[in-house]
């Protein structure tokens, strides 16, 4: 089964990989039946070079599942998608 991706978050995933380019990106996508209806840009922590590495905090983690759980009110029906970016061509 594929994603689908509202509009408005291919907009926030293009601008968030823009934004931190060219280091690594990372961040949750949040829906649920395949269909992504937000975003949540998370802050890449990595000690180890983060134009190859990439680090996402437990705390981050952990918002990121409260901001999915909150976005459905129901945890079973929650899928939270996390990724990240390593495309170096330029935006």
């Amino acid at each position: 089964m594929g994603l689908q991706l509202k509009s408005q978050v291919d907009v926030a995933i293009r601008a968030h990989g823009a934004e931190t380019y060219p280091n690594e990106c990372c961040g949750a996508l949040i829906g649920r039946a395949g269909i992504v209806t937000q975003t949540l840009a998370l802050p890449n922590m990595t000690d180890e070079g983060p134009r190859r590495r990439f680090l996402v905090t437990p705390n981050d983690y952990r918002e990121a599942e409260r901001r999915a759980e909150d976005a459905t009110r129901f945890r079973r029906t929650t899928e939270a998608v996390r990724g990240h970016a390593t495309d170096d061509g330029t935006p």
